[in-house]
């Protein structure tokens, strides 16, 4: 009986060791929408929330500035950006619309209002590998 129970104990500890290595790069099942992305966006950006920021951008994610090239961003920078703003919390209101979605790309207007400006991002998603992903991201701010 006693060789029973740790049998048990040992195949139950087996099983939970096996959840502690599962791949940490699988993207999360809410994020299967490209509108799921636009949120976990601006809950990144807004609300300081980064936990999905290493799987919303693509590989090759761009960022572009007030149209200027030399404020160019990649993947590595925005996801380290949002990760040293963790827990911050902009003074803004934000709102998105989608301007064209595809089967598998999606254009979505972003706005930040702030006290005395306007910041805009607009998004391009794409599908890749059955999950959305920001492919490039165009910002301006405005009075």
């Amino acid at each position: 009986m006693k060789n029973l129970i740790k049998i048990i104990t040992a195949s139950i500890f087996a099983l939970l060791s096996l959840n502690s290595y599962a791949d940490e790069n699988v993207k999360p099942e809410k994020l299967k929408k490209s509108t799921s992305v636009v949120d976990a966006y601006i809950e990144s950006i807004a609300l300081g929330n980064a936990k999905n920021s290493e799987v919303i951008f693509a590989e090759d994610f761009s960022q572009r500035v007030n149209g200027i090239n030399n404020n160019k961003l990649n993947k590595k920078q925005i996801v380290k950006f949002l990760k040293s703003q963790n827990g911050y919390i902009q003074n803004c209101n934000s709102t998105y619309q989608l301007i064209e979605s595809t089967d598998k790309y999606t254009i979505a207007k972003v706005e930040m209002v702030y006290e005395n400006f306007t910041r805009t991002d607009y998004l391009h998603l794409n599908l890749n590998d059955g999950a959305w992903e920001i492919q490039q991201i165009e910002t301006n701010y405005s009075k």
